[in-house]
């Protein structure tokens, strides 16, 4: 593996691991639910853990007292939304609000245990070599998680209507973004139901 220049060195990378929802559709809390020998927020945080970021930061919501629990070994910085049940995005604001404003955004979902640190790599190393505005992984002619946002969209990401979310974001920034090739098929691949937990785990 060939070293880091000085100017890939200085962009840092901070990822926010979104673990606030109530898992509706699961019908049980998915972030404590078991998965290969741990929980799926452990398993998250294990992933993120390994690889090359700057910084961590664990979103929590519902039941948060019971995801702090489960990440207690792990020493990652937890942010509480108490706006949780107003949707996803909110608790977006409250993971790019928690890190370094020159930090570039990575936003992970709680959803994806199954992803291996090699694929959090490949957007990490594509992010540093390039600076895009945006980095999202691609595979099948499909684009999925993890995605980073360049610290020069901190204040339009603040900016977002909660209601729309960060799909405002990107599509404004279409021209600037970098669609990087992955051969893992995890990044489209979520736990949402009882189904996709059984297949992927």
């Amino acid at each position: 593996m060939s070293a880091m220049s000085d100017h890939e060195r200085e962009r840092r990378v901070a990822a926010i691991l979104l673990a606030g929802g109530r898992s509706t559709r699961m019908g049980d809390f998915k972030q404590c639910m078991h998965f290969r020998g741990t929980t799926i927020v452990e398993a998250c945080v294990r992933t993120l853990l390994a690889t090359s970021v700057d910084d961590v930061v664990v979103v929590t919501g519902h039941r948060s007292s019971d995801v702090a629990a489960c990440l207690s070994p792990y020493g990652v910085r937890l942010v509480h939304n108490s706006a949780y049940a107003d949707g996803m995005s909110t608790s977006v604001l409250a993971g790019v609000c928690a890190i370094e404003p020159e930090d570039a955004m990575m936003i992970c979902l709680c959803d994806q245990p199954h992803l291996l640190p090699e694929v959090f790599e490949t957007v990490i190393g594509a992010y540093r070599s390039t600076g895009a505005a945006i980095v999202m992984p691609a595979i099948a002619g499909d684009t999925g998680h993890p995605v980073i946002f360049a610290p020069s969209l901190r204040s339009e990401i603040l900016a977002v209507d909660p209601s729309v979310g960060l799909r405002s974001v990107t599509y404004a920034n279409r021209s600037r973004t970098l669609r990087v090739p992955v051969d893992s098929l995890g990044v489209l691949d979520d736990i949402d139901t009882q189904e996709d937990y059984e297949r992927l785990r």
